[in-house]
């Protein structure tokens, strides 16, 4: 049976559907579809000018992003520059704690935190990491599941579902352990009436449990979720864990699977949750520490699965890798495929 739009329900186990769009500290609001896209209860939620500081600014990122190509001694010293200059006045100055709804140019709308690094580029550039972005466009085509692990502010999961909206058997689960985060990508979901999406407030490993999770507050981007129940630090919360195979029913899907993982450090806990999805064919896109290729190597190998990079050339897990990159896992029987699928946007 295909899953509809606005039944994406069917693809997700009930067992786990108290984790469905549950909020801590308050009721989550329902979805008033007689309101016009852009407004949630007597809020307006539509794009407006950002703060004046945010504007004078703007200019200067653009700039260093723009000059951001250009290489010294195999270093880009204008995103080096653009990042600390970030980090300084994320620190000193973008510190009021508002939210601000963006137009992208992807063309959907998207909440963010403006007090949040990581929101920057999207606040800056209404984009976000464009090369990873493109390869998914290519890998979404035809793709009837997507899910966004480790989703931070949703950007990846509401671009899917603006390129597939249209389509009757497609559906995307977005697992977020960050209840602030959540919150926001709940919002940005009902500016865009995406009713094709299932939010998960857990972070994904290879068992499920409870752990905890530990995030910089403007800096979410690097928030890690740890399952053991000793490792509680000044700031971590308690989240609960899932398995990606336990709330997915893969004989529900009837075309293709896209999973993308980026939780810090975890990847290869996540994909240890995922065997299953593996069995059905599942492409993977990862962001992975170079800690992990040891580990992860032999894991592949058990399940005849291939780690290529971003431009589609094979990994050596022996080579030097930097200390966080983006590889694609793919079946060793789809590796050609997906070759090709990703080749228009690395061209």
């Amino acid at each position: 049976m295909r899953a509809k739009p606005g039944n994406s329900r069917d693809i997700v186990r009930t067992i786990y559907i108290r984790y469905r769009l549950r909020i801590r500290g308050g009721t989550m609001l329902p979805v008033d579809r007689s309101s016009p896209a852009g407004t949630r209860g007597d809020a307006i939620m539509s794009p407006a000018a950002l703060p004046a500081a945010y504007r004078l600014y703007s200019p200067v990122h653009h700039l260093l992003t723009a000059l951001g190509t250009v290489q010294v001694r195999s270093k880009h010293p204008s995103i080096i520059l653009r990042n600390r200059i970030n980090r300084m006045l994320y620190r000193s100055v973008f510190t009021h704690r508002r939210d601000h709804t963006i137009q992208t140019r992807d063309g959907f709308l998207i909440r963010v935190p403006l007090y949040d690094q990581a929101a920057a580029s999207i606040v800056f550039e209404r984009a976000y990491s464009p090369g990873e972005a493109a390869i998914l466009r290519q890998l979404l085509k035809g793709c009837a599941l997507f899910v966004d692990v480790g989703a931070n502010l949703g950007y990846f999961s509401l671009l899917a579902c603006a390129l597939n909206r249209h389509q009757d058997d497609f559906a995307v689960v977005t697992i977020e352990p960050n209840a602030a985060l959540c919150r926001l990508i709940k919002i940005s979901f009902e500016l865009n009436q995406f009713d094709c999406a299932e939010l998960i407030e857990a972070a994904a490993g290879r068992e499920a449990g409870c752990g905890y999770f530990q995030v910089q507050d403007n800096l979410s981007s690097n928030g890690r979720a740890v399952l053991e129940a000793d490792s509680a630090s000044d700031g971590a919360v308690r989240v609960e864990f899932v398995r990606i195979d336990d709330l997915v029913q893969y004989n529900t899907v009837t075309g293709s699977i896209l999973i993308k993982i980026d939780v810090e450090g975890g990847e290869v806990d996540a994909l240890a949750g995922a065997t299953e999805a593996m069995r059905h064919g599942a492409v993977f896109m990862c962001e992975v520490w170079a800690s992990s290729v040891s580990e992860l190597d032999p894991f592949l190998a058990s399940h005849n699965y291939v780690m290529m990079d971003v431009s589609g050339n094979c990994i050596d897990y022996r080579a030097s890798l930097p200390s966080r990159t983006d590889v694609i896992l793919a079946p060793a029987s789809r590796v050609a495929a997906v070759q090709h699928a990703i080749q228009p946007a690395v061209a």
